[in-house]
């Protein structure tokens, strides 16, 4: 399965003091040090050799954003700090969209999702009231936001706090820095700095998982020349395109926030299910999604949360847009697998809601008759 994640940036600070070399896959994400004299670029940090930066109240690593940063949507990161004393406000990293600081004897992080904003901080939300940041020492501090539900606070990598509620995806950002605000740069981190990671959601992952499903060469072929002529389908209606796209983000989106803020058992059947379709759809055991899925769609209706009763997919449905392009988009035959996935599920559900209909019908007749 694909890594949900994509790291977009990794800085060591090991090698040529002055110099902050991005170690991620993109190499996207070089730093520019600002403030920080030859002599503060250490050789020795969490580690002998591993290197750091140590950090004064006005230094700084500038990153520009190059795409890479572009969407986020949802952001985790981990920086390997130590901190001298408990003050005031020492800032860890510092983006549009995002701030990862340290408080007095906790820590947190603040997201912007224009015009919402959401944040978590140990003071508030750690499981252990009586938590307290260490000083002196060496350690991974670590934040996740997930776009939908869900953002959490790490210690060397131990969860100490976590907050669910509905969450939007987070916005673009056009600049980075690391170890101070990047507006009023005078919060540095009183301490040292030896490595700092930020994820990304990965936006490519839905497609590669799609396409890494184990199947022969005649299906991968069928499959590039029916995506050609899709592709030449959405080019004659460009504007159909661009407004297909941006009702199905947010109908997805509108599907997975209702689930997910609907509560602990929702949410864990959600995620769990969302695990076993990545796993059966790798190794290509499409026939194993189908019961799966009709189970989840059951638990939804039921909780009241029927995904076709969703504003936003019944919007995306009952686009003029969508019948343009489906009438054109010729037929997908030469997947079986996949066809008779997409066949056995629909006959499933409507199976099982009919059933439920009559068993509805019945009990109202009962309930005349007494």
């Amino acid at each position: 399965m694909a890594d949900p994640w994509e790291l977009i940036l990794h800085h060591a600070y090991v090698g040529t003091p002055g110099v902050v070399f991005d170690q991620s896959p993109g190499r996207g994400s070089h730093g520019v040090a600002v403030n920080v004299p030859d002599a503060d670029f250490l050789s020795d940090g969490a580690q002998p050799g591993s290197g750091a930066i140590n950090v004064q109240r006005t230094s700084m690593i500038r990153v520009r954003a190059t795409k890479a940063w572009n969407p986020l949507r949802a952001v985790r990161a981990e920086v390997v700090c130590i901190r001298d004393v408990a003050g005031g406000t020492d800032v860890m990293i510092d983006a549009d969209s995002f701030t990862f600081s340290l408080r007095g004897d906790g820590f947190g992080a603040r997201f912007s999702s224009y015009p919402h904003y959401a944040e978590i901080w140990t003071h508030f939300n750690a499981f252990d009231p009586t938590f307290e940041v260490p000083t002196g020492q060496w350690m991974t501090l670590g934040f996740l936001h997930d776009g939908v539900s869900t953002m959490e606070l790490y210690v060397d990598g131990q969860t100490v706090a976590r907050l669910s509620r509905p969450l939007w995806p987070i916005n673009t950002t056009t600049a980075v820095t690391i170890g101070n605000f990047s507006s009023t740069p005078t919060f540095g981190l009183a301490g040292r700095i030896d490595d700092v990671k930020v994820w990304r959601i990965d936006p490519h992952r839905v497609d590669q998982e799609f396409t890494g499903r184990p199947v022969d060469d005649s299906v991968k072929t069928c499959w590039a020349e029916w995506s050609h002529a899709f592709g030449e389908v959405l080019d004659e209606h460009r504007d159909c395109e661009i407004r297909l796209r941006q009702m199905l983000v947010r109908a997805v989106d509108g599907i997975l926030r209702d689930g997910l803020n609907h509560g602990d058992q929702t949410r864990d059947r959600w995620r769990s299910v969302a695990d076993d379709y990545r796993r059966l759809w790798s190794a290509g055991t499409l026939a194993d999604i189908v019961p799966i899925l009709a189970d989840l769609i059951s638990f939804l209706q039921l909780a009241g949360l029927d995904p076709l009763q969703n504003p936003d997919v019944i919007a995306l449905l009952g686009e003029p847009c969508l019948k343009t392009i489906a009438d054109q988009v010729p037929p997908m035959y030469c997947d079986d697998q996949f066809s008779d996935m997409i066949e056995n599920l629909t006959k499933t559900v409507e199976k099982r809601n009919r059933n439920q209909h009559v068993a509805t019908k019945v009990r109202g007749t009962e309930n005349r008759g007494t």
